[in-house]
């Protein structure tokens, strides 16, 4: 939740400004100048931005949950594990443990990087449910492109896709 809430603010979801806000263009616009996904995407974010998402979400959930340090190193250790996961852009059509595991899988989060889908599936790493609950789910499809590889596709989408 901390991830979307952030991104929430950050975009300074006004109706009328959506994506064209200050904020957006100055912080978050710099994680979405990459347009093809790799794992390095997921780290890449303007300094801000980054003390806002990591930094602080380490006291916090440190402060909240009570874990122990080791059990939040651990923890944050397979939250960065299935960022880099989910921004790397490499979909297996059956997918293998940790997109089995879990409903965000790459393809998810491809949506939140498309030109159109920006306001959309921004729940990172394991929550998904918080997008239905804030009301940024977008549905998807991933189709096996003709000249190899995979795609995924906003469902209101498919009725332009050829």
């Amino acid at each position: 939740a901390w991830n979307l809430l952030a991104e929430q603010a950050l975009l300074d979801k006004v109706p009328d400004r959506g994506l064209t806000s200050t904020v957006f263009r100055h912080v978050h616009h710099q994680h979405h100048i990459i347009v093809v996904p790799h794992a390095i995407g997921a780290l890449y974010n303007h300094p801000v931005e980054s003390l806002l998402l990591d930094t602080l979400r380490g006291v916090v959930s440190l402060s909240i949950s009570r874990m122990t340090p080791k059990t939040e190193a651990i923890f944050l250790f397979f939250a960065t594990l299935k960022a880099v996961d989910d921004q790397c852009g490499i979909w297996f059509p059956r997918g293998y443990l940790i997109q089995r595991l879990f409903t965000n899988s790459c393809a998810y989060h491809d949506v939140h990087h498309q030109v159109s889908g920006g306001r959309y599936n921004f729940s990172l790493p394991f929550f998904p449910f918080w997008d239905k609950v804030l009301g940024t789910h977008m549905p998807h499809v991933v189709l096996r492109r003709p000249e190899g590889g995979y795609e995924a596709k906003m469902v209101k989408d498919l009725v332009n896709y050829s």
